[in-house]
């Protein structure tokens, strides 16, 4: 089996974004089981809040900390604690509850995998939070009334869009700039340090085997699969608010 670096950066060869996007998907939810399991628990989240009658008096900060907790239970129960392996287990619960990865060396498989579980847990968080900001937006339940004004709920709604787009160019970025295999040929054979171009921060470094030589490409084209994805949902908020700006 490939590495999780390795795998990441084979989505840089897909044909086009939604390729692209199939290849980061199944590195996160590494089953379709995974990927059913998280949607179920994002209507049982939904619906587990909109039944709540506690939770429907609840407005604005306060109900975006019930929808976390609430999501939060889920996964642990259906996900975390189904692991068999109890360090394990402990490991991945402090990694998604606490975002702790002490004891966890930065950018190896097992960083990655908890990582990938620590994204699907906060997928299912702002899947639920859109879920209920568009329920009382389309009057699904009368007695729902989050506190926030339309303007506020697109405000939210786009940036959780926003936010589950980017945990695709995370991984991607992480990938990139971390490969051991880049790093270890970057210390043993260091380009000129006339190669100014190298030292932009803007700037992806590669290296050409054909050319045996260091190659610049800039962010936008070499992330252009993902960053595209996060840019579309930028532009679809956009145009939510100003159409609801007045």
């Amino acid at each position: 089996m490939l590495d999780y670096i390795d795998r990441i950066q084979s989505s840089f060869q897909a044909k086009d974004q939604e390729e692209s996007e199939n290849i980061l998907t199944s590195i996160i939810w590494n089953t379709s089981n995974d990927s059913q399991l998280d949607e179920e628990m994002i209507s049982e989240a939904v619906q587990s809040c909109l039944k709540n009658e506690s939770f429907l008096t609840l407005k604005r900060v306060n109900l975006l900390k019930h929808i976390t907790k609430t999501t939060g239970e889920l996964f642990t129960s259906k996900v975390i604690n189904k692991e068999e392996n109890e360090t394990k287990r402990e490991r991945i619960r402090r990694v998604v509850m606490q975002s702790n990865l002490s004891g966890i060396t930065d950018f190896t498989n097992e960083w990655f995998e908890v990582i990938c579980f620590k994204i699907r847990r906060m997928t299912i968080c702002s899947k639920t939070l859109i879920e209920i900001l568009k329920a009382e937006s389309n009057q699904e339940s009368s007695e729902l009334t989050t506190g926030f004004s339309i303007f506020e709920r697109e405000l939210i709604q786009g940036s959780s869009e926003i936010s589950i787009k980017y945990h695709y160019y995370y991984l991607a970025y992480l990938a990139t700039v971390q490969d051991p295999k880049f790093l270890s040929r970057l210390l043993s054979s260091p380009p000129p340090k006339s190669r100014v171009d190298i030292f932009s921060h803007y700037t992806v470094v590669k290296f050409d085997e054909t050319e045996n030589d260091y190659k610049v490409v800039p962010f936008a084209v070499h992330f252009q699969f993902v960053l595209s994805k996060i840019v579309n949902e930028f532009n679809k908020c956009i145009t939510k608010l100003q159409e609801n700006s007045q």
